[in-house]
């Protein structure tokens, strides 16, 4: 799933900017520092319905920031102050986790911050709602877990690049990831009656055993808050993929607005292809996915399903890439949650009877290339 950090990578590359006069009407987001008097912050805000992104700069005078954000739905809110980003070997300016000031946001909410810099990391309290207040909580008990991850990104960075160095780096960082996943775990587990366990659980958990002892142990009252359907719709996805299952019927729409219907291709093989532009292995497999199509034209087709991605990227890798199966595209990015896809890319195969053969993760994409004339050769077809 997208988080907040992709608001900073996608400033870089020419988001949307919100004109700061905004920051002139009734602020609803307020945020005060206690040792930060005078600096610039950059703000930004994620929609959860459909992950559009708007980032702006803002003041911070005299301690305190004072913004006006106007959106509709939920959104997910980052500030990072500019003094607390941190310089990487290039040169340029990163937002590690530790900078990050999180919480959320609802229309006709005033979501009130009060922060402390702490070895260069923010920690803060909120209110407001309750979610951003449950953030804050659990942020507070990994601040050893984000000034770690800020230590080994600094010794990577003030040494020589070197094949040694580069090592270390990525043992360190795997170390300060699983530090991280199991913390959330634990928080998860002891506040099963939190919204934010919810949101935390669709960001970090990734075993499906694991996952499905937390999602049953989290409270119906939290099933029923915006972040537990999106959960909900993540665990039905994953009984959907089980191999034997008939794949339930589903519609959508084609990146032209064509309607779409699964069962409309009965008696074929079906590759669901769960794919990004951003995702360089999706791209790599574009070649194989050819072939294939080529090699099996009438006993096959093949459906991508564009994931965490903007419209006008996936139509121009159909154009640069030549991609000629079928392409659905959901402006609320529904895909990843209706099926419970959180690695990409990913493909389900599906027999002619609409059942599903094999789901192959990405971990495992490669297999489908050496498995498909196998499967395709053997199946009983009727004439």
């Amino acid at each position: 799933m997208k988080n907040a950090t992709s608001i900073l990578l996608c400033f870089v590359c020419g988001v949307r900017l919100l004109s700061c006069a905004s920051s002139q009407d009734r602020p609803n987001v307020i945020a005060s520092f206690e040792n930060i008097q005078y600096d610039s912050a950059l703000i930004g805000f994620i929609r959860e319905s459909d992950r559009e992104e708007t980032l702006d700069t803002v003041l911070i005078k005299d301690g305190i920031l004072r913004y006006s954000f106007k959106g509709s739905g939920l959104h997910e809110g980052i500030i990072i102050p500019f003094s607390l980003l941190h310089t990487a070997r290039e040169g340029d300016k990163r937002p590690l986790p530790a900078s990050r000031i999180r919480f959320f946001i609802n229309p006709d909410e005033t979501i009130e911050l009060t922060v402390t810099i702490i070895d260069n990391c923010a920690v803060y309290t909120a209110t407001g709602n309750e979610l951003s207040a449950q953030i804050a909580e659990e942020r507070k008990e990994k601040i050893e877990i984000f000034k770690d991850g800020m230590d080994v990104f600094y010794r990577y960075n003030s040494r020589p690049l070197t094949e040694e160095s580069e090592k270390i780096y990525w043992q360190g960082r795997s170390k300060n990831d699983s530090l991280y996943l199991v913390h959330s775990i634990r928080f998860i587990d002891l506040h099963p009656d939190y919204e934010y366990s919810a949101r935390l659980w669709i960001e970090t958990t990734k075993n499906r055993e694991t996952a499905l002892r937390l999602f049953n142990k989290l409270d119906q009252k939290v099933k029923q808050t915006f972040f537990g359907q999106l959960a909900t719709s993540i665990v039905n996805g994953w009984t959907m993929s089980v191999p034997g299952n008939e794949l339930p019927n589903f519609t959508a729409k084609t990146i032209e607005g064509e309607y779409f219907e699964l069962n409309a291709y009965r008696g074929k093989f079906v590759i669901l292809d769960f794919w990004g532009t951003w995702c360089s292995p999706c791209i790599v497999e574009i070649p194989k996915l050819k072939v294939v199509r080529e090699k099996w034209r009438d006993k096959l087709i093949i459906v991508a399903l564009a994931c965490n991605d903007r419209k006008e990227s996936v139509e121009k890798a159909i154009d640069k890439y030549k991609i000629e199966w079928i392409q659905l595209f959901s402006d609320s990015n529904e895909f990843p949650f209706s099926f419970g896809i959180k690695e990409f890319p990913t493909k389900v195969l599906l027999d002619p009877n609409g059942k599903v053969v094999k789901l192959y993760d990405s971990s495992s994409d490669a297999s489908l290339f050496v498995e498909i004339d196998s499967l395709i050769q053997t199946y009983k077809w009727i004439n």
